[in-house]
């Protein structure tokens, strides 16, 4: 039933992403979503046996490393080529077992809903209203536990708002669960920014808890396509199983190099929450700077921030970039064309400053 409605129309953004490969670069790109790729000394001596060593077990020598570091048995773990293929792998084998509903936050990472959409789910949003600090919208529990949701799809840290849960949010997201039986999917891959990585976790917190976490935004190294998907034994067993029809196991080199990187990975980590305190100062400059004219809610730590226009001075860019007879080309996303996108062409044309373009 499930697989009979697969949509997989575009996702917007990383079509523009891609798009941007072969695009003219900014002089100051501020679409980067991590680290930048880090300095790699440490894969020197790397031989060419171990980039082709074949290596087929469901819980390989490196997932039990990052196991132990949550304090988890290796056989919770189960390591995957992609966050995106992680969900979609999540999602479908829950669906399958549990057909229904998948809520997600709003706003969101795009592909958080487009996944769900392309399985051919009904979707609910639970919003994470800016005048919250982008915590859960409590008035919207009782709607969605009357729609008997299979799923909870969302990112802790928050992305786009960069907020992690609070004691208000987690007893919220106990009870949902509590009331409705659902899965919750808790996107992490930007939780090695925290200070205390292992306290701001949701590990552990829910009883039907799934946790990915990426080699790609906090060390940087998203071209190496590592993630891990931890969670309770039967439903990683079962994930596990769901390999044998895809990518079967976890291509020798992306496991070579995600194993040296683990073995760099606090000196990774402290590389990443430096450059986190550094720019977090520059934006606090900044903010400071545009009062009246940007909003935004800044969190303690990490490198997401959700700024906006005030409504007088997005409708004076917009004005601007038509005085100029802007017409937009790089700032706009396949398939959506907001007011924004103007400006962010002018915005690259006048500055070479490119932003990421879309809409929430």
């Amino acid at each position: 039933m499930l697989f009979r409605s697969l949509n997989f129309d575009q996702i917007c953004y990383l079509r523009w992403v891609r798009g941007q490969a072969a695009a003219e670069p900014a002089t100051v790109p501020l679409t980067f979503s991590g680290m930048l790729t880090p300095s790699v000394d440490w894969l020197s001596g790397i031989g060419g046996e171990e980039l082709v060593a074949f290596d087929g077990a469901d819980h390989p020598a490196l997932a039990g490393r990052m196991a132990a570091e949550w304090g988890l048995d290796p056989r919770q773990v189960v390591l995957v080529p992609g966050t995106h293929w992680s969900i979609l792998r999540a999602l479908s084998e829950r669906l399958s077992e549990a057909p229904g509903p998948v809520v997600v936050e709003e706003p969101t990472y795009e592909p958080l809903w487009r996944i769900p959409e392309a399985l051919g789910a009904p979707l609910l949003r639970w919003p994470r209203p800016r005048e919250r600090e982008f915590g859960l919208d409590p008035e919207a529990l009782e709607g969605l536990v009357a729609r008997k949701p299979s799923a909870f799809l969302f990112s802790h840290p928050h992305n786009p708002g960069g907020a992690v849960f609070g004691d208000a949010d987690r007893a919220l997201l106990e009870e949902f669960q509590r009331r409705t039986g659902a899965l919750l999917i808790s996107d992490e891959v930007y939780l090695e920014f925290e200070p205390d990585p292992s306290s701001a976790t949701l590990l552990g917190t829910c009883t039907d808890l799934l946790v990915l976490r990426s080699f790609t935004k906090v060390f940087g190294l998203g071209p190496v396509r590592c993630s891990a998907i931890a969670g309770p034994r039967d439903r990683i067993a079962r994930l596990a199983r769901v390999s044998d029809y895809a990518h079967v196991l976890l291509p020798a080199p992306t496991r070579v190099v995600a194993e040296r990187a683990w073995d760099h990975r606090e000196e990774l980590w402290d590389r990443a929450r430096a450059a986190a305190r550094a720019g977090r100062a520059e934006v606090e400059i900044f903010l400071g700077r545009a009062t009246g004219l940007v909003e935004a809610y800044l969190p303690d730590s990490g490198i997401i921030c959700f700024p906006r226009l005030t409504d007088a001075a997005h409708e004076a860019a917009v004005a601007m970039a038509r005085r100029r007879g802007v017409s937009v080309a790089s700032g706009i996303l396949p398939g959506l064309q907001p007011a924004a996108a103007l400006w962010i062409e002018d915005l690259r044309r006048q500055r070479g400053i490119q932003l990421t373009p879309g809409e929430f």
